[in-house]
């Protein structure tokens, strides 16, 4: 999955002996994603071997801390949820990448004196207005007209302002923190609104042949798609049911590959 990560900006992190909280009078001062992420784990490897562990969720499976050998040696170990910044998984991206530093181009460190406008261009916009523009076009052709592209709209492509609401935490977070956190909810909503499911963005990224790990996007989304529907079908047999709520169906471990299919 494409993600972007962005730290919190807008709270004061705990104090912690190997880092103090930021001081109110320093708003501007917060913790990194990176730096939690350290916090996280220094603490995990401190935790005495009468306490092993598995998985620490800083963001579900989106970003987690893994110990590879617990899994080998297959346990019941601990696995926890730990706050550490926020993650969106996404399937677009910004047209400028600056935004996210916030630092004026050329100026070396600060912040920016006119600030710029987190945009992005919607794939799905894009997406409805190509498939217009083809049907315009074999309709034309067929009555043998002419017909005009359409222009993208810039103004569709760009989360409005008005769309949200101001957080009121303290510290209080930059406008242009803000503006982000906006976008990135935006284009994470883009992902999961395409009418052809929220993994499209690997069949989208086309470009890179002749490089080292160059792969044929189409035949991988088509492996891919194949593989998930073998999976369902593996699943469907195995429990006799195609959903995940096994529990309220009554079925338990012991059931499987016993049940008959509850389906036409």
């Amino acid at each position: 999955m494409d993600i972007i990560v962005a730290s919190y900006e807008d709270r004061d992190p705990p104090a912690t002996p190997e880092q103090p909280a930021p001081h109110h009078e320093e708003p501007h001062k917060f913790r990194s994603v990176y730096q939690n992420c350290l916090l996280a784990l220094r603490k995990t490897l401190a935790l005495p071997k009468t306490e092993p562990w598995a998985m620490r969720f800083f963001s579900y499976d989106r970003l987690a801390l893994v110990n590879v050998q617990t899994f080998i040696d297959v346990g019941g170990y601990s696995i926890e949820e730990v706050p550490v910044g926020m993650v969106y998984d996404v399937a677009a991206s910004l047209d400028d990448l600056v935004v996210m530093y916030r630092q004026q181009p050329g100026s070396g460190p600060g912040p920016f004196k006119v600030p710029l406008q987190p945009t992005f261009k919607d794939p799905n916009v894009i997406e409805a207005e190509l498939q217009a523009i083809a049907d315009s076009e074999a309709k034309a052709a067929h009555d043998g007209l002419n017909s005009t592209l359409l222009e993208t709209r810039q103004e569709d492509l760009i989360p409005r302002q008005d769309d949200w609401h101001e957080d009121t935490a303290i510290p209080s977070p930059s406008q242009s923190f803000l503006d982000l956190l906006h976008t990135y909810d935006a284009i994470t909503a883009s992902k999961h609104a395409s009418s052809r499911g929220r993994n499209t963005w690997q069949a989208r990224a086309t470009g890179g042949k002749g490089e080292p790990f160059y792969r044929d996007s189409a035949g991988f989304e088509t492996g891919i798609q194949m593989t998930i529907e073998h999976g369902r079908r593996v699943f469907g047999q195995k429990w006799g049911h195609r959903d995940c709520d096994l529990p309220q169906q009554g079925l338990h471990v012991g059931d499987e590959w016993r049940v008959v299919q509850d389906w036409e």
